[in-house]
């Protein structure tokens, strides 16, 4: 299921007034911090079975289009989205620690849901920086664009590269915002559970 280049569109103009500064002061993280945050992050056995779970979902459903079937199939979707993710993660680290942007998820600390969920969508496109300050999320976005890129065109066959391109980097912000809501709302949510 590919998302429609509409709604690409539709997401990058997000409006700029729901960007707002996250209100609790935070000791930035020096160089070897965010390398730290990095390779946590990335390598982590989570984050590796992701892109792995998403490929086998990919596989079974029986999209395999350019992939080809079988192990053979297989192996070059998993190929694809593996690098795809370490091209991703890779850019947004190098370009998100040489600007000063902070990689670190942090709560709204608002109140209503309609106001953090505007927080959380904002992040998509904007991100904390070292001082303190709101800036363009140039890492995560040139990341995503570069693992969609690197996944595309690693594909058997590309016919459409742009648009599936463009279509898979909705899917990858699309993906990272329902992250950042999990986060943002788990507290609420196993508090409920807890009663």
């Amino acid at each position: 299921m590919r998302v429609p280049l509409l709604f690409v569109s539709v997401a990058m103009l997000w409006p700029a007034a729901v960007v707002a500064q996250v209100e609790s002061t935070v000791e930035p993280l020096n160089f070897a911090g965010k390398t730290d945050y990095f390779v946590r992050t990335s390598f982590s056995p989570e984050a590796l079975a992701g892109v792995g779970s998403m490929t086998a979902i990919g596989h079974l459903a029986g999209d395999s289009g350019p992939w080809g079937t079988g192990a053979t199939g297989y192996g070059r979707r998993m190929r694809a989205n593996y690098a795809g993710y370490f091209a991703n993660t890779g850019l947004r680290y190098a370009l998100g620690a040489a600007r000063g942007e902070d990689p670190r998820f942090y709560p709204s600390g608002k109140d209503g849901f309609l106001a953090r969920t505007a927080f959380v969508l904002s992040r998509t496109f904007v991100v904390r920086m070292d001082d303190g300050s709101t800036s363009v999320a140039a890492g995560r976005l040139a990341g995503t664009f570069a693992g969609s890129t690197v996944s595309t065109y690693l594909r058997h066959s590309h016919p459409g590269a742009w648009q599936t391109t463009f279509e898979n980097t909705g899917i990858t912000l699309g993906a990272d915002v329902g992250v950042r809501m999990a986060r943002e709302f788990w507290p609420d949510i196993r508090g409920v559970f807890r009663r």
